[in-house]
């Protein structure tokens, strides 16, 4: 199979489960025999340091909630097949939903390149800030990652984590992206 229609694509998949997704879409991958048209499942994760009972730990976590990423070639509808086998998840970005004969829309190279080098990074390796106050509705700046220089609105405070809910703009709709406070100013 030739490298020329490989391309990334972003899947749809229950918030939360994203690395149960993924370990299903690689059993379903091999058990379909589909290895020659999928060629990397992609959860992006973040490593955080907390500060717990004076001891340092460090956890780790999906940063783009709701998503995971494929490496694959979508030749005929093979894969868009796959993942109505497939608990958890609900699809392609863009190949439509409830039994829509839409062809799935890839990832751009741009978008591609700042996930990856983000997942490749030690960038993500952040110490969480002790206190911060953010409020439903504020406006932020995201200032490391891949969605760096993207802003948003803070939609839920999540205090006891030090996370946020922000909603943003990308892949062309209003997503909501958990972040962590050391994520944004």
């Amino acid at each position: 199979m030739e490298d020329d229609n490989f391309a990334w694509y972003a899947i749809k998949v229950r918030a939360g489960y994203e690395k149960q997704a993924a370990f299903a879409i690689k059993n379903e991958v091999k058990l379909s025999g589909l290895n020659d048209y999928v060629k990397n499942v992609l959860v992006p994760e973040e490593k955080l340091y907390v500060s717990k009972n004076k001891k340092k730990k460090q956890v780790s976590h999906s940063w783009i909630k709701g998503y995971i990423f494929i490496h694959a070639d979508p030749s005929g509808k093979i894969l868009q097949n796959l993942f109505q086998r497939v608990p958890l998840t609900s699809g392609m970005l863009g190949g439509g939903g409830s039994g829509l004969q839409i062809e799935p829309v890839p990832l751009s190279k741009n978008e591609v390149n700042r996930i990856l080098s983000y997942v490749n990074s030690d960038v993500n390796d952040k110490q969480i800030p002790e206190e911060r106050e953010f409020i439903v509705g504020d406006i932020v700046k995201i200032i490391n990652g891949p969605l760096n220089n993207l802003s948003g609105t803070v939609s839920k405070v999540i205090p006891e984590l030090k996370h946020i809910i922000v909603d943003i703009k990308i892949f062309t709709r209003l997503m909501s992206v958990e972040l962590s406070y050391s994520q944004v100013e």
